[in-house]
């Protein structure tokens, strides 16, 4: 039988920072690659975590004949339990980005959906991989 892990984070609440939507009302219909822009900062006190996220979907989408710019800034609250000893930055900064995506995915899908334009519904995204790709940038 496995031996359950607690998390070191406390999952208090997320704010919605932002929305901007930008309709291309000159947009032909193709089939079009996401093209998404990801940022994120944390700040951080001794037990408490600010997580901001940004996503933009499809810039400059007049500009490159997509259907539409979506821009989202979130920010999660959380509460850290550090029972051990310290806890490296680079897990904070992982942990709190797993749980937020799937809200920012949620939001991204239920505005399309209600736009009138194509529903989007992100992909999975490797958090690793992406913040990886973030900081050779």
């Amino acid at each position: 039988m496995s031996k359950i892990v607690n998390s070191k984070l406390k999952f208090l609440r997320y704010e919605v920072n932002k929305i901007q939507f930008i309709n291309n009302p000159d947009y032909e219909m193709r089939d079009v690659e996401i093209d998404l822009e990801f940022n994120s900062a944390i700040e951080r006190s001794e037990d408490y975590i600010a997580q901001k996220v940004s996503i933009e979907v499809f810039p400059n989408a007049l500009e490159n004949g997509m259907p539409f710019q979506l821009q989202i800034d979130i920010t999660g609250h959380f509460h850290l339990i550090n029972e051990s000893g310290e806890i490296d930055e680079k897990s904070i900064e992982i942990n709190t980005l797993s749980i937020l995506f799937p809200y920012v995915r949620s939001l991204i899908t239920t505005i399309t959906a209600n736009a009138n334009v194509p529903t989007l519904v992100l992909p999975l995204l490797n958090i690793i991989q992406t913040l990886e790709q973030n900081n050779e940038n």
